[in-house]
């Protein structure tokens, strides 16, 4: 993570406190500056929140995708 942006400046990653697949997809809303992941493990893809300012645990589960599918990709 790099706070602030392009200040050359990079601090240390979060536990996300689930267990993530090699079949992952992150994004950030802008308009929000709340992440949103898509998390494959095992044979189910599942959306969860990400909490950018947590210390630990930052991923919350909203739910699975579909019918559990993986995602090509977060936009």
């Amino acid at each position: 993570l790099q706070n602030p942006p392009n200040d050359g400046v990079l601090a240390g990653g979060v536990e996300l406190g689930v267990a993530v697949g090699s079949d992952a997809s992150f994004d950030i809303d802008a308009s929000s500056n709340v992440g949103v992941a898509a998390f494959t493990a095992g044979t189910t893809t599942t959306l969860y929140s990400i909490d950018l300012a947590a210390t630990a645990a930052a991923a919350t589960a909203v739910g699975v995708i579909g019918g559990g599918e993986a995602v090509i990709g977060l936009a």
